[in-house]
């Protein structure tokens, strides 16, 4: 099987699973605690039964997709060794590399640093007590996202137009 068909199967199969996983979500009913039923503001909408679902399939695709990174670099580097002189292709592969690797450590350390500090931890209403550090780090983490979906975007649209490739003079 080529790798483009055997690619394709399994982007449509993760979009499949996220559809369904989703629909669970959306459409199967709601499962409040006895506790929760008779509460003065209780609201049967707010416990879905599916919360685990997406939980499990938001921790299952970031598990995917770290292990797949790591090895694309092992792989990218292994490939590379001992390769010397110009890329056929005329893509500077090994600057877009240490650029991703560089700007991306660089915008969750700059976020880190600006993230606000909570004065003290505080405790849930399930008990658990929050760490002062792990409060930072949440807080770091979704400006880091929404910056480096839109460095992303720039990426993509900068790599569909050929800009980076020498092969792209028109003749």
């Amino acid at each position: 099987m080529k790798i483009q068909k055997l690619s394709s199967l399994a982007l449509y199969a993760v979009i499949l699973i996220a559809v369904v996983c989703f629909a669970l979500f959306f459409s199967v009913g709601y499962a409040p605690t006895p506790e929760q039923e008779v509460a003065e503001d209780f609201n049967k909408f707010d416990w879905p039964q599916h919360t685990n679902t997406i939980l499990y399939l938001m921790y299952g695709t970031f598990a995917i997709t770290a292990i797949l990174a790591i090895w694309s670099l092992i792989k990218g580097v292994a490939l590379n060794m001992g390769n010397k002189g110009p890329n056929p292709s005329g893509i500077p592969s090994g600057l877009i590399t240490t650029c991703v690797w560089v700007g991306t450590l660089a915008v969750l350390v700059i976020f880190y640093l600006i993230a606000p500090t909570a004065a003290e931890p505080f405790v849930t209403s399930s008990g658990a007590e929050t760490s002062v550090g792990m409060l930072k780090v949440v807080d770091m983490f979704l400006p880091a996202i929404y910056t480096l979906f839109v460095i992303t975007v720039v990426a993509v649209i900068i790599s569909m137009s050929g800009v980076l490739s020498k092969g792209n003079t028109r003749k």
